[in-house]
């Protein structure tokens, strides 16, 4: 996000703008699916935020503590599947390791002791890749069209560049200044050729902000499609033609398909290892939430809308 030449107040404002993005996406993304059947010692939150972070998570049965998810690392050989065959696990000071159960692994050819050094990995998606580092492309993106958009806003506000030499540059920037405090009189003088020392020239900013509003919800449904929410040009809805929606929910299916399908697919090797019945599906509250917050819709008080940063 930095720029050379910025201002450190301008650096400012691009980080805000890069955090307001980066903390929304990640708050949706975080709450994007809902599990069923965990057991009471894990947290639903954790197994998600872990997987968007680092791409996987280990479940595990421990002895001592009963069930429960912990982030780690890939470890040991891998099978005929090129699958890792070992897990070692670290979470605030808790450390395990233990065999994975993958396709072609037998269970009834185990021994007691060794099914109970058996646990299952989870996968964020097939390349077990982690969320946020996209996310924060997106989010680097939308801020900055929105810190262009600023841009252009306080252009029409201030369409004159003025110049000067060293002497009179304290006084330029005091003038900037005025025009940035919206002053309805700047005040200058005459006395040691101050005034025929600086020059000012219109720079007839021309407006874009629709432009590059449309350009930044471009970028937002593109993120929304890239995360399986359904965003199917929402600014023109009313002239799509069925083949072009039909087009577009196939696009989101396929994405929802990438994040959900590896979850399911660990849901499958968790009941044939520990017998718990696990599933894991879409929050449709997130989907109607978008939804209303585009539409500019007022659902149980929710008025805030991500994109535009405003009611």
């Amino acid at each position: 996000m930095k720029k050379k030449g910025a201002s450190k107040v301008r650096l400012k404002e691009d980080r805000r703008w890069y955090n307001h993005y980066m903390s929304y996406l990640t708050q949706m993304t975080y709450r994007l699916f809902e599990w069923e059947g965990l057991p009471k010692g894990i947290d639903p939150r954790y197994l998600e935020m872990s997987l968007h972070e680092y791409g996987s998570v280990g479940f595990y049965n421990d002895p001592k503590f009963g069930y429960l998810v912990t982030q780690g690392a890939n470890d040991g050989q891998i099978d005929r599947y090129y699958r890792p065959t070992h897990f070692h696990g670290t979470s605030a000071g808790y450390t395990v390791d233990f065999d994975v159960y993958n396709y072609g692994v037998l269970l009834d050819k185990l021994t007691e002791e060794e099914r109970e050094k058996m646990g299952v990995v989870i996968y964020n998606n097939d390349y077990d890749e982690p969320t946020i580092p996209s996310l924060r492309l997106f989010a680097e993106d939308l801020a900055e069209i929105k810190n262009v958009i600023n841009v252009n806003i306080n252009a029409q506000k201030t369409p004159v560049l003025i110049t000067a030499n060293d002497n009179t540059r304290l006084s330029v920037v005091k003038a900037y200044e005025q025009f940035e405090g919206n002053e309805p009189v700047i005040f200058g003088y005459e006395d040691g050729g101050i005034a025929e020392s600086i020059s000012v020239f219109k720079t007839d900013a021309p407006y874009v902000v629709d432009k590059l509003n449309t350009q930044r919800n471009a970028v937002w449904n593109e993120v929304m499609t890239y995360l399986g929410i359904k965003n199917a040009n929402l600014e023109k809805k009313e002239r799509m033609i069925t083949s072009e929606a039909d087009s577009n929910n196939e696009q989101i299916e396929a994405s929802t398909n990438i994040w959900l399908s590896a979850r399911r697919e660990a849901c499958d090797r968790i009941k044939d290892l520990y017998g718990l019945d696990l599933k894991v599906k879409m929050r449709t509250e997130v989907l109607e939430q978008f939804n209303q917050q585009v539409k500019g819709e007022n659902n149980n008080g929710l008025l805030y809308n991500p994109v535009n940063g405003h009611s």
